[in-house]
């Protein structure tokens, strides 16, 4: 158990891109898989569904963390990233400590 289990995380463009190397190419993604090595469950927020899909499903299976994929941008929303995490924390999860990026 990591020093994040029972804690609940936040990213912004926490979407799994791929170069066309093998290599992950989303910095979000990789502070993602940081917070769930240390058991950190995640809200994961971006643009693109399918790579919120793909992430989720990759950090769920290698990490054994819960994942919830929200397709938004942070910056469209009229209070910025604050605004994203009050409208997250009001609705999805309620009652769990969350940790900003």
């Amino acid at each position: 158990m990591g020093f994040l289990t029972g804690k609940t995380a936040i990213i912004t463009g926490g979407g799994r891109s791929v170069l066309s190397d093998g290599r992950c190419g989303s910095i979000g993604y990789g502070i993602a898989t940081a917070y769930a090595k240390e058991g950190a469950n995640l809200v994961i927020t971006g643009r693109n569904v399918k790579k919120l899909e793909d992430a989720k499903e990759e950090l769920e299976r290698l990490y054994g963390i819960k994942v919830l994929a929200v397709q938004a941008d942070a910056q469209d929303h009229p209070l910025g990233i604050p605004g994203v995490i009050g409208f997250l924390h009001g609705h999805h999860i309620q009652n769990r400590p969350v940790v900003q990026r």
